[in-house]
């Protein structure tokens, strides 16, 4: 039980990582074009449909 909420922990944290930079990235580029936010915020949506796929199965 302890190894797995490790796991998920860790999980868990890669995921928050990857939110974070995609977020500093915005946060440095105010100049950004449509089409790149379009994009950035494309790759969000998808990191967010992860993070609740991850959160669904850690409940299941």
């Amino acid at each position: 039980m302890n190894k797995q909420m490790s796991i998920n922990q860790k999980r868990d944290l890669d995921l928050v990582r990857r939110i974070q930079y995609q977020l500093e990235l915005y946060g440095i580029r105010k100049d950004m074009s449509p089409e790149e936010l379009s994009a950035l915020l494309e790759e969000l949506a998808t990191l967010s449909v992860d993070v609740v796929r991850e959160m669904k199965e850690l409940t299941e």
